[in-house]
């Protein structure tokens, strides 16, 4: 199988993973607003501890956001330059998708929670929130708004609290929204083993070339410009 390096920094840790299918390495360091310094460092010693070389790379997923913005952009500039270093696909993941994946496998498959609603801070008194349905060893995406006002929440409709599992530090930076009911998983978050797992899920037919690689920021228009639309802007 392919191997794949993923990184996620759309939050507090800064996360890398590697793996083949046949193996995974792993390093997360929650050290907030250090990315920058150490996203390069803990690939090397990725790659070093399976004996692997950049050559050896057959795609670069990434943490696409929402999240962090400062954390986001650095996923995507380092899987950008990476993939333009050595011409290599790019692999977007949903870091919300990441986060409920997480979530899902600490609860254990014999939880007997059917969904997993994460909620994370986007500060300015909102929300980036997203729905999961829990199916084996997956988490399948559910329609939900996912930028909402805190003031606003409403718990998802048709969800038990009783039958879901909450992820997100939103739950615990607003305790007023969180229902009693429902399980917090508060040490879940969106790691580059769960991006990697999606990346892989997703199939080749997810991969894109490094020059289309945008961050999700959700909160307006992305200030993200690809090469072509610069140049578009430039005239």
């Amino acid at each position: 199988m392919p191997l794949i390096l993923a990184i996620e920094a759309s939050g507090p840790r800064c996360s890398v993973a590697l793996g083949d299918g046949n193996f995974l390495f792993e390093r997360t360091l929650d050290r907030p607003r250090e990315h920058h310094a150490l996203v390069l460092a803990l690939a090397s010693e990725l790659l070093a501890e399976a004996g692997k070389q950049p050559a050896d790379l057959a795609a670069i997923a990434f943490g696409r956001g929402p999240g962090s913005f400062t954390g986001v952009r650095i996923a995507v500039a380092f899987a950008q330059g990476l993939g333009f270093a050595l011409s290599l696909p790019l692999v977007p993941v949903c870091s919300l998708h990441a986060l409920a994946l997480d979530a899902h496998r600490r609860a254990g498959a014999d939880g007997a929670e059917t969904r997993v609603a994460v909620a994370v801070d986007a500060h300015m008194g909102e929300l980036y929130c997203a729905l999961f349905q829990r199916e084996g060893d997956a988490v399948v995406p559910l329609p939900l708004p996912v930028l909402q006002q805190v003031s606003h929440h409403v718990f998802p409709a048709g969800c038990a609290p009783a039958d879901t599992l909450l992820a997100g530090d939103g739950w615990t930076q607003y305790p007023a929204i969180r229902p009693e009911a429902a399980r917090l998983l508060a040490d879940a978050g969106p790691g580059a083993a769960c991006v990697l797992k999606l990346a892989r899920a997703a199939g080749k037919e997810a991969w894109i070339a490094a020059r289309d690689a945008e961050p999700s920021y959700v909160r307006g228009v992305s200030a993200w410009k690809t090469r072509e639309a610069q140049a578009a802007l430039r005239g």
